[in-house]
């Protein structure tokens, strides 16, 4: 039962890593000139119409699931005999699997839908107005942790030390409100601003100041001491020393729209054109925060719990002497070794602030050019490093297609493109940085047994995907 529970855990945690790659904005946008939401990317950049209206729902949404670390390549592979095998399998490579982690794996999705977007040029100003609905979760997983689930406690001369302090997660739900201004300063410098209301609905964080396991061959140890603190619309009753968790859901619209957070934030951009169709620009956006101060929960643990066997267990526990119960009781002992304590004191989260630094030099009039984006993003006290390679082509102001390729975290063969078309009043874009190139086949059976099953394919180099898509209306170009 020990190693069966010890093996979903893992597997679990295995297939959540998967599920992504890093997100939160999409950089093949960055060169694309005629998409009316550029400047989300660097508020400095003016859209080419004289005005846009963005539609509700559709005039900008963006989605994204990240992984700094794992891709299937990673868990699943042919063995020497041309076997399809995993790392688990006795043939499998475990040491290279455990090398293809980062000191903490992190995970990241997030969903930006537009509500109401709007931008308009005078002079050699540029307003633009936004609401969007954000939503984004983190979650941290460290390396020794999946460690310990695969290979437990090998080292009986001395103990096995497991750092687990970077195990946490933040989950936010808020809404962006957002007045932006870019100036033409000369013809060759431009600067923009935007300055943004957050507006928080939930957030659920858990940080931990330490947390260790030191485990031999007489005795484990773990210790460790975090807060988890959260802020939801409704009810949330925690029993003493975490015996009873429910949440009420509120029952009316009110509660369920009113912020239970306030904060703000804002983005900063320039840009420089030195000599003709050479372009320099840097931007940092999304730097802010929220503070959150309604239905507030806060839960502070510090932990001290050392299981030395059968010594652990009371007499009741001793009797029954299963698997289910051993296990039961190991967690109900370590619960019960916490120190636990719970206020409703209001506390902060922050945004993800993203540092972008692009260079493009145009060519042929600047209907072909090239362009580098450097991003940096900054989360849970780790930078995550991309740079973006693109091609661009704007064969005309209504057209605009962009090829480009990312290496993220030092990871290869992920292949981004993104189209632009105006048609009449309308604009449309998609995009995507990370466009699967190499897939594998995966059989799938069939639910009717008169009908044979299929093979389906599924990415194999690549953390996944993300992409952006949009209708606007415009009216008159640059």
């Amino acid at each position: 039962m020990k190693n069966h529970i010890k093996k979903s855990i893992f597997l679990w945690s295995v297939f959540i890593c998967t599920l992504s790659i890093s997100a939160q904005q999409i950089n093949t946008l960055y060169f694309m000139e005629n998409v009316p939401v550029r400047h989300y990317l660097n508020p400095a950049f003016q859209p080419s119409s004289n005005f846009y209206l963005g539609l509700p729902l559709l005039g900008n949404t963006q989605f994204g699931l990240g992984n700094n670390s794992l891709t299937l390549k990673n868990l699943i592979y042919n063995d020497e005999l041309g076997n399809t095998i995993s790392f688990l399998h006795p043939n499998g490579n475990k040491e290279l699997f455990l090398a293809a982690l980062k000191n903490t794996t992190s995970l990241e999705t997030d969903l930006h839908v537009n509500l109401f977007s709007v931008g308009f040029r005078a002079g050699k100003s540029y307003l633009s107005v936004s609401l969007t609905e954000k939503i984004d979760g983190q979650l941290g997983i460290p390396k020794d942790f999946l460690k310990l689930l695969l290979v437990g406690t090998p080292d009986t001369a001395s103990p096995n030390i497991y750092k687990l302090g970077s195990l946490g997660f933040d989950l936010n739900a808020y809404t962006e409100a957002a007045l932006g201004y870019s100036l033409e300063l000369t013809d060759s410098w431009s600067f923009g601003v935007k300055l943004k209301f957050l507006y928080g609905t939930a957030n659920v964080s858990l940080a931990n100041q330490y947390l260790d396991l030191k485990a031999d061959i007489d005795e484990w140890f773990i210790g460790g001491k975090g807060m988890m603190n959260a802020s939801l619309p409704g009810d949330l009753q925690i029993g003493d020393n975490l015996n009873s968790i429910s949440y009420i859901q509120p029952t009316s619209i009110d509660d369920w729209i009113s912020p239970n957070g306030i904060g703000a934030g804002i983005d900063l951009g320039i840009a420089f054109k030195p000599i003709k169709n050479l372009t320099v620009s840097t931007a940092i956006t999304d730097l802010g925060m929220i503070n959150w101060n309604k239905n507030v929960n806060n839960i502070a643990y510090s932990l001290n719990y050392k299981f030395n066997g059968l010594g652990s267990f009371t007499g009741s526990d001793l009797e029954k002497m299963d698997a289910d119960s051993v296990a039961t009781s190991m967690l109900n002992a370590l619960r019960d070794s916490a120190l636990v304590s719970g206020t409703n004191n209001a506390y902060s989260t922050y945004t993800s602030p993203k540092l972008n630094i692009g260079v493009e030099f145009g060519v042929f009039n600047n209907k072909l050019s090239i362009g580098l984006l450097s991003r940096t993003m900054y989360q849970r006290k780790i930078l995550y490093e991309e740079l973006t390679a693109s091609l661009n082509f704007r064969p005309a102001d209504w057209f605009n297609m962009s090829v480009s390729y990312s290496v993220l975290n030092g990871r290869m063969s992920n292949i981004g493109a993104g189209l632009g078309l105006r048609t009449g009043f309308i604009h449309w874009f998609v995009a995507a940085d990370y466009v699967p190139i190499h897939y594998a086949p995966l059989a799938l059976n069939s639910q009717d047994a008169n009908q044979s099953g299929f093979t389906a394919p599924i990415p194999y180099n690549t953390k996944g995907m993300n992409f952006a898509f949009g209708v606007n209306f415009v009216v008159g170009k640059k």
